[in-house]
């Protein structure tokens, strides 16, 4: 039997927080991440919710490496941060980029680009280890930023942005005709942003559950849209065939959730899911571990609000049945969700006072999935982890 103890009412009757400026400081170094390991339910969007993670971890250390600006080209220009990234061009190629970002009182804004000197062998694509790419060192202040937060934000906030670059190489493969010549790299950054819930969440720390964090749930779609010229005019198909890239390809596609809070730049937690639009599977998700507090022990008895108990589990993988102790809800629907995230099974809950009976109809598999419990106005009441051997 599976007994855990959830602050249900804690965020009911709450508004949403709103998120300034003032509230995401620039950032003095790396954030500091959890990645997490295990059984992770899918993060759903909801309203005036609670998000509980207080058991969810990896101990697997890992950082968003945000770093003080030191150049004075891009201090001049408003840069407080870079970061670097690897730009794809396909999954076997491509090259160093910094990503330079401006905070201001209207957003964060990505706003320009570092590219150090490179050179590369192209014998994966050629057969001879005398062909090469030359990447000259480049800065470049982009015309258009890529905005990846705007000031103030709030519930059902939203913003969007298309920011172009263009990186200048030199190819030299002479079997190709290319002696030194000219080539291109442009692409333009796609980005989509939207507040799809609020609420609070709790995440787990090595000394017990964080305290109950406001959070805003941001919806985040990104991609970029790459073009290859060769000498100024559009690249010849026979090139870009031999290097594996199309005219118009997206690249650096994914999907994700971030939950802010305030007080960070760097989010509490982050959900990927790749390249899945619909935000079903997770691929990784990592907590912010940096200046996380504690609930003390009375804080959290004063929020126990009710109790869930579970039965039976393990189960057969067709029907549950679920207590609620302590609470009154005008109970909705479930959701399972398998181990790897994904949504398997959903419908509408059958309660007789606080005994819910959960009809899920053919049996699941065996293997360790969770439920997760709505109301009428689908905020999450519960959710729970349980085993199914058949």
């Amino acid at each position: 039997m599976v007994f855990s103890v959830l602050a249900g009412f804690s965020a009911f009757g709450q508004t949403a927080i709103t998120i300034t400026a003032a509230d995401m400081p620039v950032p003095t170094g790396p954030y500091n991440l959890d990645r997490i390991t295990g059984l992770v339910p899918n993060a759903v969007p909801a309203t005036n919710a609670v998000w509980d993670y207080a058991t969810a971890f990896g101990n697997m250390p890992d950082i968003a490496d945000f770093n003080p600006e030191f150049i004075p080209f891009f201090l001049d220009a408003g840069v407080d941060v870079y970061r670097l990234l690897f730009k794809n061009l396909n999954p076997n190629f491509g090259y160093e980029i910094y990503q330079e970002f401006d905070f201001n009182a209207n957003g964060i804004d990505d706003i320009a680009v570092d590219v150090v000197e490179q050179n590369y062998t192209l014998q994966p694509f050629t057969g001879n280890i005398n062909d090469s790419i030359f990447i000259p060192a480049q800065s470049k202040i982009v015309s258009t930023p890529r905005r990846i937060v705007e000031f103030p934000f709030t519930a059902n906030s939203a913003w969007s942005s298309s920011s172009r670059r263009v990186t200048d190489m030199v190819f030299n493969i002479p079997a190709f005709g290319l002696n030194y010549a000219p080539v291109q790299h442009a692409y333009t950054w796609v980005r989509h942003d939207s507040i799809v819930g609020w609420g609070k969440m709790r995440v787990y720390t090595p000394d017990g559950p964080s305290i109950d964090y406001d959070v805003l749930m941001d919806k985040i779609s990104e991609h970029t849209v790459d073009s290859f010229y060769l000498n100024g005019t559009p690249a010849p198909a026979a090139l870009l065939t031999a290097f594996g890239v199309d005219q118009g390809q997206k690249t650096e596609e994914t999907y994700r959730y971030n939950f802010y809070r305030k007080s960070s730049f760097g989010y509490l937690a982050s959900f990927y899911y790749e390249t899945d639009e619909t935000f079903t599977n997770v691929f990784n998700a990592f907590i912010g571990t940096d200046g996380l507090e504690t609930a003390p022990p009375s804080a959290t008895v004063e929020n126990i609000s009710y109790a869930t108990v579970l039965y039976p589990n393990p189960s057969a993988g067709s029907e549950l049945n679920i207590k609620l102790m302590g609470g009154q809800f005008e109970l909705g629907s479930y959701e399972v969700f398998d181990a790897m995230g994904r949504l398997v099974k959903q419908g509408q809950l059958q309660a007789n006072g606080s005994d819910v009976q959960v009809q899920m109809g053919e049996p699941l598999r065996s293997g360790n999935y969770y439920i997760q419990l709505k109301d009428k106005q689908l905020r999450s009441i519960a959710t729970q982890q349980f085993e199914v051997i058949n």
